[in-house]
């Protein structure tokens, strides 16, 4: 079965780590703990409008995961706090969708870590200017037999908006055809 992030990576999707490849096939459910830390009271503000999850040292997160040649969906629970993203593909990017927000990325493959790498953004449909942008660093990788996952987001005139990483333990739901 062909999806959305062998289509984007072709061959280099076979040099992730495989922890990070199931996490990326088929319907998937992964679950662990995890850290979500926010900046200061404007980026706090701004975490809020557009539905980031709340602060916390520690939390419960249960991520299910779709995965087509198409789409792939990702519901993330923080606790019992919901962010839902879509990614599709267009062109040479792989768009997730958080609401009003469109970021589009390019993929690669780091020493069997898929890395993100933010290339435009979009709100409403309106392109932000690169120099007002958010700065996105995003990986996942393989350490142990776990999925570990960093995530860290910054905008020009707040710094720091929102973090979160973690450690999930990887489950297949149903075969990929």
């Amino acid at each position: 079965m062909n999806n959305l992030f062998k289509d984007c990576l072709g061959e280099r999707f076979n040099e992730l780590a495989p922890v990070v490849q199931q996490a990326h096939h088929g319907s998937t459910r992964l679950e662990g703990e995890a850290s979500v830390h926010r900046g200061n009271r404007l980026a706090q503000w701004i975490c809020h409008l557009f539905g980031m999850p709340p602060e916390a040292k520690a939390c419960r997160l249960i991520v299910t995961g779709h995965h087509d040649a198409n789409i792939m969906l990702w519901n993330r629970y923080f606790d019992d706090y919901p962010m839902n993203s879509y990614f599709y593909k267009c062109g040479d990017y792989i768009i997730e969708r958080l609401g009003p927000i469109h970021l589009l990325m390019k993929l690669d493959v780091n020493e069997g870590a898929l890395t993100y790498s933010l290339e435009k953004t979009r709100i409403l449909g309106i392109p932000i200017p690169r120099w007002m942008a958010p700065r996105v660093y995003a990986v996942e990788q393989q350490v142990n037999d776990k999925y570990r996952f960093s995530v860290d987001v910054s905008i020009p005139l707040v710094g720091h908006l929102v973090g979160y990483l973690g450690d999930l333990s990887v489950e297949t739901l149903a075969s990929p055809s």
